[in-house]
Protein backbone atom coordinates (compact mmCIF):
# COMPACT_ATOMS: atom_id res chain seq x y z
CA UNK A 1 0.00 0.00 0.00
CA UNK A 2 1.99 2.96 1.58
CA UNK A 3 5.27 0.75 1.86
CA UNK A 4 7.66 3.40 1.18
CA UNK A 5 6.22 5.68 3.62
CA UNK A 6 5.72 2.90 6.50
CA UNK A 7 9.30 1.86 5.83
CA UNK A 8 10.65 5.42 6.02
CA UNK A 9 8.80 6.62 9.19
CA UNK A 10 9.78 3.41 10.74
CA UNK A 11 13.66 4.04 10.15
CA UNK A 12 12.81 7.90 11.36
CA UNK A 13 11.39 6.64 14.60
CA UNK A 14 14.23 4.31 14.81
CA UNK A 15 17.12 6.45 14.54
CA UNK A 16 15.34 8.73 16.81
CA UNK A 17 15.32 6.21 19.25
CA UNK A 18 18.56 5.16 19.07
CA UNK A 19 20.11 8.41 19.47
CA UNK A 20 18.51 8.30 22.87
CA UNK A 21 20.92 5.41 23.51
CA UNK A 22 18.39 2.51 23.11
CA UNK A 23 18.75 -0.51 22.13
CA UNK A 24 16.32 -0.71 19.35
CA UNK A 25 15.58 -2.93 16.30
CA UNK A 26 12.47 -2.18 13.83
CA UNK A 27 10.49 -4.77 12.24
CA UNK A 28 7.62 -4.59 9.32
CA UNK A 29 5.17 -7.09 8.12
CA UNK A 30 1.64 -7.73 6.98
CA UNK A 31 -0.20 -8.10 10.42
CA UNK A 32 -3.25 -9.00 8.47
CA UNK A 33 -0.99 -12.77 7.11
CA UNK A 34 -0.48 -14.73 10.58
CA UNK A 35 2.00 -16.46 8.99
CA UNK A 36 3.96 -13.44 8.47
CA UNK A 37 3.35 -12.45 11.88
CA UNK A 38 4.69 -15.80 13.17
CA UNK A 39 8.09 -15.62 11.10
CA UNK A 40 8.58 -11.49 12.28
CA UNK A 41 8.25 -12.83 15.88
CA UNK A 42 10.55 -15.49 15.61
CA UNK A 43 13.05 -12.79 14.14
CA UNK A 44 12.89 -10.66 17.36
CA UNK A 45 13.45 -13.74 18.92
CA UNK A 46 16.89 -14.19 17.00
CA UNK A 47 17.68 -10.61 18.06
CA UNK A 48 16.52 -10.23 21.38
CA UNK A 49 15.34 -13.10 23.89
CA UNK A 50 11.96 -11.69 25.11
CA UNK A 51 9.58 -8.93 24.08
CA UNK A 52 9.07 -7.39 27.64
CA UNK A 53 7.14 -4.32 26.13
CA UNK A 54 4.61 -4.55 22.93
CA UNK A 55 2.15 -1.95 21.68
CA UNK A 56 -0.18 -3.63 19.42
CA UNK A 57 -1.20 -0.01 18.30
CA UNK A 58 -2.10 -0.97 14.21
CA UNK A 59 -5.73 0.62 13.04
CA UNK A 60 -6.74 2.13 9.70
CA UNK A 61 -9.60 4.00 8.84
CA UNK A 62 -11.39 3.78 5.66
CA UNK A 63 -12.81 7.17 5.76
CA UNK A 64 -16.42 6.21 3.90
CA UNK A 65 -19.65 6.86 4.91
CA UNK A 66 -20.66 3.61 6.68
CA UNK A 67 -23.52 2.52 4.12
CA UNK A 68 -20.70 3.31 1.56
CA UNK A 69 -18.58 1.20 3.22
CA UNK A 70 -17.88 -2.38 0.61
CA UNK A 71 -17.41 -6.28 1.81
CA UNK A 72 -13.73 -5.43 1.27
CA UNK A 73 -13.51 -2.36 3.23
CA UNK A 74 -15.11 -4.03 6.61
CA UNK A 75 -13.22 -6.89 6.31
CA UNK A 76 -9.86 -5.15 5.77
CA UNK A 77 -10.98 -2.60 8.60
CA UNK A 78 -11.70 -5.98 11.25
CA UNK A 79 -8.64 -7.65 9.87
CA UNK A 80 -6.17 -4.49 11.12
CA UNK A 81 -8.33 -3.17 13.77
CA UNK A 82 -9.18 -6.47 15.50
CA UNK A 83 -7.91 -9.84 14.24
CA UNK A 84 -4.58 -8.41 13.60
CA UNK A 85 -4.11 -7.91 17.12
CA UNK A 86 -4.64 -11.38 17.99
CA UNK A 87 -1.75 -12.58 15.85
CA UNK A 88 0.84 -9.97 17.52
CA UNK A 89 -0.47 -10.84 20.94
CA UNK A 90 -0.56 -14.78 20.75
CA UNK A 91 3.08 -14.81 18.91
CA UNK A 92 4.26 -12.76 21.39
CA UNK A 93 3.19 -14.46 24.43
CA UNK A 94 3.82 -17.87 22.55
CA UNK A 95 7.63 -16.40 22.65
CA UNK A 96 7.41 -15.50 26.27
CA UNK A 97 6.13 -18.78 27.67
CA UNK A 98 8.87 -20.98 25.87
CA UNK A 99 11.39 -18.91 26.86
CA UNK A 100 10.07 -19.34 30.39
CA UNK A 101 9.88 -22.71 29.70
CA UNK A 102 13.08 -23.18 28.15
CA UNK A 103 14.99 -21.06 31.31
CA UNK A 104 13.25 -23.80 33.74
CA UNK A 105 14.58 -26.69 31.90
CA UNK A 106 18.09 -25.70 31.86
Amino acid sequence: MHYLFIQTAVQETERAVRDLGVNVQSYVCDITDRSAVQQTAAKVLRDFPAVDILINNAGILIGKDFLDLDETDIRRTFEINSVSHFWVSASCLLARFLLLLLLLLF
